[in-house]
């Protein structure tokens, strides 16, 4: 959430696009597969309350296979890009769609932590 939090539309939408440009031609012709076949995953509740080390592994291991099928063998610089392209694309639908945002907040059990933190300041800035 923190490209939704501290990046307006613009900012991510411009950070996915330059990321994008990194990549060779044969993956970045198939970027919409590439983005697509990550949202699929990001649908179940179980993938947010997965553990972020197992979640880098598997976006990894699928950007391998990606690059692979389109005739690419990927170096780290490019996995590291595929993998920033997943997490660009996850905040540009958070922010587009306020659902989307929920059902992530809400999958990984913040949703609520927020607006106790809000009623807890509330709370404070009424005693003082």
């Amino acid at each position: 959430m923190h490209h939704v939090e501290r990046q307006s539309l613009q900012q991510v939408t411009e950070e996915l696009f330059r990321t994008i440009e990194f990549l060779p031609n044969g993956l970045r012709r198939a970027r919409q597969n590439w983005i697509d076949l990550n949202n699929s995953y990001a649908l179940r509740e179980e993938f947010w309350k997965s553990d972020c080390g197992d979640v880098l592994l598997s976006i990894v291991g699928r950007a391998k296979a990606f690059s692979a099928s389109h005739g690419i063998n990927a170096d780290n610089d490019t996995l590291l890009n595929l993998f920033e392209i997943v997490v660009l694309a996850f905040a540009f639908t958070a922010h587009g769609d306020k659902r989307a945002k929920e059902f992530i907040q809400r999958s990984v059990g913040i949703a609520n932590t927020h607006s106790r933190i809000f009623r807890w300041r509330s709370s404070v800035n009424r005693l003082t």
